[in-house]
């Protein structure tokens, strides 16, 4: 695939709980956001330390409140980054987090590449 836009923007990459602690993978998502011209700034809590988004394992179906209150504290750390745009490689981090987040931009990695298409 042939990308023909760069995205130069400064981003902030959450580590989904399954891609990151369970597969081991860290880097690739990065290497790809650097790829299209992406600028990373991490997290205080990333890879192995990543914090959770709240999002999965049923915490968003039977616990709303502790979900979404987990949520706010990753989004808090996204936020102490000045990143533009929050990415993530996982489609329920990516609509967990964009439901609480109006403060940037989210996106899932595969919307990102989308636009360099």
């Amino acid at each position: 695939m042939k990308f023909n836009k760069k995205i130069e923007k400064v981003v902030t990459f959450h580590d989904p709980c399954y891609l990151g602690r369970y597969m081991g993978v860290y880097e690739e998502p990065r290497k790809i956001l650097e790829f299209v011209g992406c600028k990373i700034v991490e997290m205080k809590f990333n890879r192995e330390k990543s914090f959770c988004c709240g999002g999965g394992g049923g915490v968003q179906s039977n616990y709303p409140e502790l979900a979404n209150s987990i949520a706010k504290d990753r989004i808090d750390q996204a936020l102490e980054t000045n990143a533009e745009i929050l990415v993530t490689a996982c489609p329920l981090c990516y609509y967990h987090l964009k439901r609480n987040l109006k403060e940037i931009q989210v996106f899932e990695l595969s919307q990102l590449l989308v636009q360099c298409i």
